[in-house]
């Protein structure tokens, strides 16, 4: 069990562990540019950008990153915690996120004028200096500000297959 630290804002680490996993999704339900209005020309856009997500979290590309998370970026962990763009921001700038893989899956995308993508990840990292790997499965939002997608909200939760949304009930 993570231990407690002061982290970005009161974040203490036993939280981290839940922002972590919440901020690697984010980067697999990644974003992109262009202008097709087609969910699945939008789906290769998003996931295309993955790996540039993840060059630009490892090499601490603060640029990159401040051009792909929307000014008004809030999220949710599975924790409930809130996370605002300064929190992934920081996390990324201090190290606190080191990213190994992301393999993300089951990617579907509904558009509405904004972009939402949901998606199963599998996600290898170290957090905070202790190794982390999870599956998680996760919404994003995303917004076209000036031709460019924008992640604009995600929320994250662990993966649990064959886990009924109600107990009576099977999958």
């Amino acid at each position: 069990m993570l231990i407690i630290y002061v982290f970005v804002r009161g974040v203490v680490k036993q939280d981290m562990k839940y922002i972590a996993m919440f901020l690697l999704l984010a980067f697999s339900l990644s974003c992109g540019n262009g202008g097709s209005n087609d969910p699945e020309q939008v789906k290769a856009e998003l996931a295309a950008l993955e790996k540039r997500l993840i060059t630009a979290v490892q090499a601490k590309d603060m640029k990159t990153l401040d051009e792909i998370w929307d000014e008004q970026y809030f999220g949710t962990a599975p924790n409930g915690a809130t996370v605002r763009k300064s929190d992934l921001m920081a996390a990324v700038e201090h190290g606190v996120i080191q990213i190994d893989h992301i393999d993300s899956t089951d990617l579907y995308v509904r558009l509405f004028g904004v972009a939402v993508m949901t998606g199963k990840a599998s996600v290898k990292a170290k957090v905070v200096d202790e190794n982390y790997e999870a599956e998680v499965r996760g919404t994003g939002i995303f917004v076209r500000r000036n031709g460019a997608w924008k992640i604009a909200g995600v929320q994250v939760g662990p993966y649990r297959p064959g886990t009924p949304l109600n107990p009576g009930a099977s999958n």
